[in-house]
């Protein structure tokens, strides 16, 4: 069984800068690049996939923003899951 999950994933970089825009617009195409469902929102993002895949992805969204100058980070997420029963 794979267990199905919808995340409201949101990053929070601490920084100087005035504008988050090119850390959401990273997260985004990391997302996109791992194929993951994706709806952005006001202060956050849906995403829906596989656990295993949504995860990596958040992991790299954080990865990606440090790369990008962020030195800290902090990220909320709500988690609902399902099961596929075969």
């Amino acid at each position: 069984m794979d267990m199905q999950v919808s995340v409201d994933f949101s990053l929070f970089p601490v920084c100087d800068q005035v504008s988050i825009f090119p850390y959401v617009e990273a997260c985004q195409r990391v997302l996109t690049e791992c194929e993951l469902s994706h709806e952005l929102h006001a202060w956050g993002t849906i995403i829906h996939g596989e656990w295993d895949q949504v995860f990596l992805a958040i992991e790299k969204c954080h990865q990606t923003v440090h790369a990008l100058g962020a030195e800290r980070i902090t990220s909320s997420v709500k988690i609902g899951t399902r099961q596929e029963v075969s």
